[in-house]
């Protein structure tokens, strides 16, 4: 898309992406969920033996950058907006 490695990028799921009831069961109310798809944040996964059959240790670390944390409520808010205001927020974005 064109990004630098400083420039986050939001992407927005809808509930069409879904058509299993079980997860429309727990998705956001507001019908649209954004998703951070170059987060700064970093895990990490770890071999827990030398059997292969032992699974890894993974360590997520989800949003332990404060700057992932920020642009992803942002992106919560402009959702929200989006589904509350409609057209009028798409035209002030472009």
């Amino acid at each position: 898309m064109g990004l630098t490695s400083k420039e986050p990028n939001i992407e927005f799921l809808t509930t069409e992406c879904y058509d299993d009831p079980k997860q429309l069961a727990d998705f956001p109310h507001n019908g649209i969920a954004p998703e951070l798809v170059s987060p700064r944040s970093r895990g990490s996964v770890r071999l827990r033996s030398r059997d292969p059959r032992a699974n890894p240790i993974v360590e997520h670390n989800h949003l332990s950058d404060a700057l992932d944390l920020e642009v992803l409520a942002e992106a919560w808010r402009l959702g929200k907006e989006i589904v509350m205001e409609g057209s009028r927020t798409i035209r002030e974005i472009q």
